[in-house]
Formats: structure tokens, sequence, C-alpha cells
């Protein structure tokens, strides 16, 4: 009896001394546990591997694409319509040995597993302890709607993740070559990680400027840094160039002159970015004020790459931060992980304070309403497969192999058919960007309601027509919901078009066109 009792209490004697001599990894451990569990329960309430965008089906027909050549659309560039350069080099080769919905199912969880050691790493490298560390990492990984945006299919948690890595790099107190080679992918992620990389960079190059104290004996190591960077972006860039005929992908042009925000009078720009940012507040809940936390060098680099995704989306793409459930700003997540990390280890009392009552209030509001974000994403992923599905399957049964569609939502169509396709939007189809570029300007005169159409055929009717002239394609395929915003068919009619319904399939409405008798011979 006396042995087992002092068994137990060598034991219990030990583990602090474990837990000291361990303790870096048991937080990674205990991460990587929940990971796989999060896993299992998520896969159990979905029952499939479905996404909740019709993107994660656009990744998939490209990987192919890349393969086999696209028989969808037939005259558009392997790369075209791809954002993340880095993300689809990946899922190419593994859609080759897995299934294509199991590869971006595993590469999400991926992402949110790299998300999860990254804000890690940045609070340890702030300063935090282990139960800091923690509770940054839940703050931060389950704010908002995580499931729906991690587990989406493209590539929005490898760009969350990323962005995390960098600022926990940059909060080391010396400088790190790594950084350079991070910074370098960086924009082959997502293209507007690039700003983070050079903030990140010139940061690197004033702290190596500090530590030598003068120019010339930090000159050697700066070059260093920038050639490890070239080494690193340049074979990428050259790929994205052969592969799509820029250095950018051309989906951020795509969506800029197809929804033409743009054209927008600044107050009106301003308004829109500002009321999605408000919305995104209300999402994320408490954890959205620590963005206003900048008591550190680093905390000050992501509110700077803040600053600047939302001028460049009132310049380029206003109405950006509403779309897919505000997926595009949560790249702003590792700056706020930042500020907390950064505003915990102040030497100001009011700054730890606030930023310990965003953290438990952040914390509590993520775990209440985490159940009902898991089961929003297992019920939208499998409403959109089978809404998707079901347009397919009607396409496959009902129209000849040599019809040609014009459609919005491309991408399971492509993944699912041979079907010629015509992207109305431009992604895979890009030479109709530039009739979006010409054409498509939506008089946007009532300022007073952001969300409002223009009247009639105004603003997308006409560059719609060219784009179905010049592909020749009479077979429409258009969402209720794009149709209510953007008039496609109504504003085809408006010009003179003939309109036969087919069939309604889901929230699809599919019509025969015909041009007006002024285009006797279709074009």
């Amino acid at each position: 009896m006396s042995q087992g009792v002092s068994t137990r209490k060598s034991l219990a004697a030990s583990f602090p001394a474990v837990w000291r001599a361990h303790w870096r990894w048991m937080i990674p451990v205990a991460i990587l546990l929940v990971w796989v569990a999060s896993q299992l329960i998520v896969f159990a309430m979905a029952g499939q591997f479905a996404f909740p965008l019709d993107d994660a089906y656009i990744v998939l027909h490209n990987a192919r694409s890349l393969v086999a050549g696209d028989d969808n659309f037939a005259n558009a560039p392997p790369l075209s319509g791809v954002t993340s350069l880095l993300h689809t080099l990946v899922v190419t080769p593994l859609t080759l040995v897995l299934p294509g919905p199991l590869t971006l199912w595993l590469l999400g969880w991926l992402g949110i597993l790299a998300a999860a050691l990254g804000f890690d790493r940045l609070a340890r490298n702030s300063g935090c302890g282990w139960r800091m560390r923690l509770a940054i990492v839940a703050a931060a990984l389950l704010a908002g709607e995580p499931l729906l945006i991690m587990l989406n299919g493209v590539e929005t948690g490898w760009a969350i993740a990323a962005a995390a890595w960098v600022l926990a790099l940059a909060a080391s107190p010396g400088a790190d070559r790594r950084l350079a080679i991070l910074c370098g992918l960086l924009p082959f992620v997502r293209p507007e990680l690039g700003a983070l990389g050079a903030l990140v960079m010139l940061d690197q190059a004033w702290r190596r400027y500090r530590a030598a104290g003068n120019l010339r004996a930090c000159a050697g190591e700066v070059a260093k840094d920038f050639l490890v960077l070239a080494a690193v972006s340049l074979p990428l860039l050259a790929i994205q160039w052969l592969g799509s005929g820029g250095p950018l992908p051309n989906t951020a042009d795509a969506k800029r002159y197809f929804f033409a925000d743009h054209l927008r009078p600044l107050a009106t720009r301003v308004s829109l970015v500002i009321a999605s940012l408000g919305y995104f507040a209300l999402t994320l809940g408490p954890v959205f004020l620590s963005i206003f936390l900048i008591r550190t060098r680093t905390a000050a680099l992501g509110a700077g790459f803040a600053v600047i995704v939302l001028i460049a989306f009132a310049t380029v793409l206003p109405a950006g931060g509403f779309y897919n459930d505000h997926r595009y700003l949560y790249i702003l997540l590792p700056a706020m992980a930042a500020g907390l990390a950064g505003a915990l280890n102040s030497g100001h009392r009011g700054w730890r304070v606030a930023a310990t009552a965003i953290l438990v209030a952040g914390v509590a509001w993520n775990l209440v309403t985490l159940p009902g974000g898991a089961r929003n994403y297992a019920e939208r992923a499998v409403v959109k497969l089978n809404t998707m599905s079901g347009l397919a399957d009607w396409i496959e049964a009902n129209l000849g192999p040599e019809e040609t569609l014009l459609l919005h939502d491309i991408g399971y169509v492509a993944y699912a058919t041979g079907q010629p396709l015509e992207d109305m939007v431009g992604l895979k189809s890009p030479e109709n960007i530039d009739i979006h570029r010409r054409y498509a300007a939506p008089p946007y005169a009532d300022t007073d309601n952001l969300y409002s159409p223009p009247p009639g055929d105004a603003g997308w009717g006409e560059s719609i027509e060219r784009i179905a002239l010049r592909s020749g394609a009479r077979i429409l395929v258009v969402s209720t919901g794009f149709e209510k915003v953007f008039r496609i068919a109504g504003g085809l009619g408006a010009r003179g078009w003939t309109l036969e319904p087919l069939a309604r399939v889901n929230f699809y409405d599919i019509y025969r066109i015909a041009p007006p008798d002024k285009f006797p011979d279709g074009n």
C-alpha cells in the first residue's frame, strides 16, 4: 500500500519537471489532438466531403486541366482563374492519387493546423505564457465562422496561416532569414499578402540596420535577405506569368470589372468598405476589437497591412468585404492576434486589462457560437453540392455536347461535365474581362442605396450581349440571386433578345437565347 502511494507521489512530483522540460511541445500536441478530433466531428456532421463555395470546384477543375487539358474552356490559359498558385500546385499532384474533394478537405484541415501553430508561435514570441497562448489560439482561430471560411475548399486557411507565421517570425527578438523565404511565398498564397511581405521585409531591414549601427555594416545581410526572397519568388513568378499571361492572377480584375463597384462615387465606396467592416466585426464578436491594440512593432505591422487591405478594397472592389461571408477580411485575423499578444505583455496596466477582457470575452463568444457555426457549415456545404450537382445532371441529360453555356457559377459544372462553357465573369474566359471593363459601367446615381442595381439593361446588358455574340453561347444559366442584382436575363431581354425558359433547377434558371434581328448572322 505504501509503495503505491509513494509511486503516485513520485509521479505527481515529476509531472511539473516533465512539463518544464517539454512545455514548448505540450501546446502544439494539444492543438494536434483537438485538430484530429475536430476533423472527425465535422465530417460526421456533413456526412461527405462537400464545400460551401462553387470556387472549390474551380480549384479541382483547374487541377485536372493542368494534367489533362481543358475540355470546358478550350482557349483559356492553363492558370486562368487561379488565385493561389501555391495552393493549385499542391492540389494538382495530390488529385492524381486522392479523390479531388478529399484532397481539398485535407488541405483545408492542414491550413487550420498551420494557422493554429502560427498563432501559438506568435503568442510565444510575443512573450505570452502557456495559458495566454492557448487562449489566443482559441480567440483567433475560432472567431466568426472558422469552418465556413477555412474549410471552403480554397486557399483562405492557407492565407491566414501564412500571415500568422510571418508575423510570428517578425515578433522574434532578432532578424530571421526564414522571413525572406516566407515573404517570397506570400504573394503566391494570396496576392494581397505581398503587401504584408513588403512591410515585414522593410521592417527586417530596419532591424538589421539598428543592430549593426550603420548602413555599411548591415548592407550585406539585407542584400542576402532580398536575394533569398528573389530566389523563392522569381521561379513562381515565371510559372504564374507563363501559365496565365501576366504577373498577377486575373481573378481580381475579373471581379473588379464585372461587379464594377469601383465606378461608384468615392463616398459610396468608402461607405461600402466601412459597412462590410462593421458586419465583419459583428460576425467576429469581441475579438475584432483587438485590431486597435497596437502596442508593439508586430501589431503595428499587422495594423499597417489592414489599412492597405481596406484601401485596396475601396479602390478595386469596394463591396468585396461582403463576399462569401467576409472571407477576404479574415486575412486580418493574424493582425488581431498580434495586437492581443502585444497588449497582454504591455508595461501599461490599462492595456493589459483591456486585452484580457477582449480575450476572455472573445473565447467565450467563440465557444457559444461554434456549434451553430459548425451546423451552418455542414448544411450549406451539402446544399451547395446538391444544388450544383442537380444543375450538372440536368445539363448532361438535356443538352447536346456542342452547345455552349453562358453562366457565372462555373466551378462544379466544369468539374462534373465536359460541356463547352463561357464564363460571363471572366475568371476562366479572360477575354470577357476587357468587355466588362469597356461596357459594364452601371450609372450608380442612387448613392443613398448602396446595393440598388441599375434599372433596365443599364450596366451589364451591353457587356453580356457582346459576350454572348462573341462566344456564340445560346444557353444562359443564371441564379435567382444574380438575376435580382445584375438582371442578366432581363438585360438581354431589354436589348431585344429572345429568351425561351427551359427549366428551373434548384436556384438556377436555364434559358435558350437568340439575338434580335439586327444580328441576323448571330454576330
